[in-house]
């Protein structure tokens, strides 16, 4: 067994604040040379660019700093739906007046203006940043590392979770790959079978038959922007999130570190004592990761 070690930030919305403190810890540990790869999707990415860029304290404080104000806006949820659905249809509205639910550009507007991502050493230093993306042509998976091209765009594409954000006309073909895989250890492990991986996932490991229907309604939306995710990603995601979750489980070279119950959030909750609750709490878990690299 090789002594690198892979870590798979996962996603969530704001509910990445928990990786986020994973990482801050690491980064505080300074375990780089431990690292072999990092794999990510939707917030992970983020969290995962900032960890490699050596900017993690600064950049864990965007959860509650910037992006609970103005990134999550819930009460667009019951009209966005609508506008997305008579777009597609019943008559084609103007893009600019479609709703959204999670604006990604305001995550890009920080990374670039505000709390300023070191995009050169992110590229130059060693360790790959794969983000799991959706193709939208062929609906397939696709792990991109990130230092190659242009970082910021691909990491948006990243963010860019259907339904609830309606990517601009010109953001390319790829969008959010959990809205298929949340998890996905099968592949990870295929790809690194000499090393041990560290799987952060933000999310509730405890599954129940509402995650079943929120994909389910999620998806339905998602159709009319891409048709054919409906079936080949929202339906089949849960099941994912359940094998992942017993690969875990069962194989020695896996860790899976994740919130306790009393310290979950919502993806979508903005209160900041919570999210730095849940920061705190992914400071403390990191110590299990160490632990796991010996």
């Amino acid at each position: 067994m090789s002594e690198k070690v892979v870590l798979y930030l996962g996603g969530g919305g704001m509910s990445g604040v928990f990786g986020a403190g994973v990482v801050s810890a690491l980064a505080k540990m300074d375990i780089y040379d431990r690292i072999k790869a990092v794999y990510s999707a939707s917030a992970g990415s983020f969290n995962g660019a900032y960890f490699l860029a050596k900017q993690c304290e600064m950049g864990a404080t965007i959860y509650w700093e910037e992006l609970a104000h103005g990134f999550i806006r819930r009460r667009n949820m019951p009209y966005g739906a609508l506008q997305r659905l008579w777009n597609a249809y019943m008559s084609p509205l103007q893009f600019a007046s479609i709703k959204n639910v999670m604006y990604a550009d305001r995550l890009l507007e920080v990374a670039k203006h505000q709390k300023v991502l070191d995009l050169n050493k992110l590229k130059n230093q060693p360790i790959p940043l794969y983000v799991k993306m959706v193709n939208t042509e062929t609906l397939q998976l696709e792990y991109i590392d990130v230092r190659q091209g242009n970082t910021l765009h691909l990491l948006k594409s990243g963010i860019s979770a259907i339904p609830y954000y309606y990517p601009e006309p010109d953001n390319g073909k790829y969008v959010d790959g959990a809205i298929r895989e949340p998890l996905g250890l099968e592949y990870i492990m295929e790809q690194n079978p000499d090393n041990k991986i560290v799987a952060i996932f933000n999310l509730t490991v405890h599954r129940n038959f509402g995650h079943y229907i929120k994909n389910f309604i999620e998806g339905v939306v998602a159709e009319s922007m891409y048709p054919g995710v409906l079936r080949n990603c929202f339906m089949k995601r849960e099941d994912s999130v359940r094998k992942s979750l017993a690969i875990a489980r069962e194989s020695e070279r896996v860790l899976l570190v994740h919130p306790t119950k009393d310290n979950l959030v919502q993806s979508w909750i903005l209160d900041e004592p919570k999210l730095k609750n849940l920061f705190a709490e992914g400071e403390r878990a990191a110590e299990k990761v160490v632990d796991f690299f010996n």
